[in-house]
């Protein structure tokens, strides 16, 4: 087994699922508060006579990214809630780990997850917002090492809102990928098969990956904060489909199987990369 040692840290895309606790409500509540109050001041549906004169549109922007990004949290939530209560009174295994197609045709999900990869910048952006209101308001008081200040962190926001912009145009590029697998799950051991159909552009290059996904909390004097790790466990050359898109996987016999309802977080995916554009199909890998 090509196992990786140490593992390779991946990007920062998640498939952990989300649970209630204290740090979920009071995000939700700052996204929720914080973003409808600068909303209503940025379209003057409350008057704030200390704003004075400025731009209240960009509160208004920002007010609107912050509930944006209140409601992308809550929909994670109520996604793993589901998944969580479907599980709860059926036996463990994979018709309740994850919502497997009934046709068993799996497709790249990636553009999900990357929806939720938004959420660390958009997470930003109200900070930078009222770090940014004074300068709009008494451009005059602030110092110019102020205004420098301000600015890289502007320039960081905006690099990685690029970044994501890329990562989003070179999905849409690519074209879906679909993979029709013979049978569903697939045990260790045992190999998998299937159809794959990608778009026309230039040779295929796949991959099967395992992915192990934990949350750690981290603390620093008062302060708390949770670090998600996506580290790949393993990862093995695959050779390229034929012309009719009939592919065979052999997963490993010692390979740990799915688990996505529950931490931690076990899976395996087929990355199919074309053209300088990635995708990863989430493949079934459970014992039976």
């Amino acid at each position: 087994m090509p196992a990786l040692d140490p593992p390779e840290n991946l990007g920062t895309h998640t498939r952990l699922p989300f649970r209630a606790n204290v740090a979920l409500v009071l995000v939700l509540a700052g996204c929720f508060g914080a973003g409808g109050f600068m909303l209503a001041a940025g379209l003057r549906w409350i008057d704030i006579a200390a704003l004075g004169n400025g731009p209240r549109w960009t509160l208004a922007v920002f007010g609107a990214t912050a509930l944006a990004s209140g409601l992308l949290l809550a929909a994670r939530f109520l996604e793993s809630l589901a998944l969580r209560r479907r599980a709860q009174d059926a036996p463990p295994g994979w018709p309740t780990d994850w919502p497997w197609p009934r046709d068993r045709v799996l497709t790249d999900d990636r553009p999900r997850v990357l929806l939720f990869d938004a959420l660390g910048i958009l997470a930003l952006l109200p900070v930078l917002a009222l770090i940014n209101t004074p300068a709009f308001v008494e451009p005059a008081v602030v110092p110019v090492v102020a205004w420098v200040a301000m600015a890289g962190l502007d320039l960081l926001a905006v690099a990685g809102l690029v970044g994501l912009a890329r990562r989003w145009l070179l999905r849409a590029g690519q074209g879906r990928i679909a993979l029709a697998i013979d049978a569903l799950p697939v045990a260790p051991g045992q190999t998998l098969r299937g159809v794959l159909r990608w778009p026309a552009g230039g040779p295929l290059e796949l991959e099967l990956r395992g992915v192990r996904e934990q949350a750690k909390w981290l603390r620093q004097g008062d302060s708390h904060s949770i670090k998600i790790k996506t580290r790949a466990f393993y990862r093995e050359r695959l050779p390229a489909p034929g012309a009719d898109g009939r592919i065979a996987i052999a997963i490993p016999p010692d390979a740990p199987g799915t688990q996505l309802a529950e931490p931690p977080v076990v899976y395996w995916e087929l990355v199919v990369r074309q053209g300088g554009g990635e995708a990863a199909v989430l493949l079934p890998v459970y014992a039976r």
